[in-house]
C-alpha cells in the first residue's frame, strides 16, 4: 500500500477529492499483488470510488474496460 500511497495518481486524486483513502481488496483473485479501490468520502456516509488499481511485480496499473465489458488493466507510472 505504501508504493500505492506514494504514487503520482494517488497524489493527484488526493489534492483533488476530499477525504481520499486506500480500501484494501482482500477478496481479489491474485494472491500476487496488492488490490485496492481509492476512494472519496465526502459529505454524511457518501463514499465515490475514484479508481481500482492493482500493484504487482513493481508496476501499478489502474483499472478501466474494453469494448466488451471485460477488465482492462492499464499502467499507472
Amino acid at each position: 500500500m505504501t508504493a500505492i500511497q506514494a504514487s503520482l495518481l494517488f497524489r493527484s486524486l488526493a489534492a483533488q477529492h476530499p477525504g481520499v483513502e486506500l480500501w484494501p481488496d482482500t477478496d481479489a483473485p491474485d494472491k500476487c499483488a496488492e488490490y485496492c479501490s481509492v476512494v472519496s468520502r465526502f459529505g454524511d456516509g457518501n463514499v465515490r470510488i475514484l479508481a481500482y488499481l492493482r500493484f504487482r511485480d513493481s508496476r501499478l496499473e489502474r483499472r478501466t474496460y474494453d469494448d466488451a465489458g471485460d477488465d482492462l488493466w492499464v499502467p499507472v507510472e
